[in-house]
């Protein structure tokens, strides 16, 4: 029986701006029920896509060289850290991450996964027998994830 397991979850918490909720929403609609095979390798910015306002992501701040400027799409490293706890809980593979220019008040230090499109990526890789399913939502100011999948043996 597929996804009767969960192998990792995560939650975090924050709220911010209506454009961060918004974007921490169209990012968590993205990655929801993705589903990867054996040996299959996730990316963050392939699935979440380019952030754009055309695309429905708004404008607020976003760490940039260690400081907060204007920018598109501020929120959704809270969504890669989160996916990028669960994945770790999950024992799954991590392809590619990086910590952000400075330390960020919703996960743990160490524990954030920053993207950039084009320039920073985050990657895991399905290194199980089976295949696995990320599910998250965006509630009442808290992400959660969980990596749901079959445990082996």
């Amino acid at each position: 029986m597929l996804y009767r397991d969960v192998l990792g979850s995560y939650t975090t918490y924050g709220g911010g701006s209506s454009g961060r909720i918004a974007n921490i929403q169209l990012a968590c609609e993205s990655c929801n029920d993705v589903i990867l095979n054996p040996g299959d390798t996730f990316s963050y910015n392939d699935t979440v896509g380019e952030r754009t306002i055309e695309r429905g992501f708004q404008s607020a701040p976003v760490i940039a060289n260690g400081q907060l400027v204007p920018g598109i799409g501020w929120g959704i490293c809270q969504v890669s850290s989160t996916l990028y706890a669960a994945c770790l809980n999950a024992g799954l593979e991590i392809v590619e991450r990086y910590p952000h220019s400075k330390p960020v008040a919703y996960i743990p230090s160490g524990m954030d996964a920053t993207v950039s499109w084009g320039i920073l990526d985050y990657k895991f890789k399905n290194n199980t027998e089976y295949p696995v399913k990320i599910q998250d939502s965006y509630a009442n100011g808290a992400i959660f994830v969980q990596i749901l999948g079959t445990r082996e043996g």
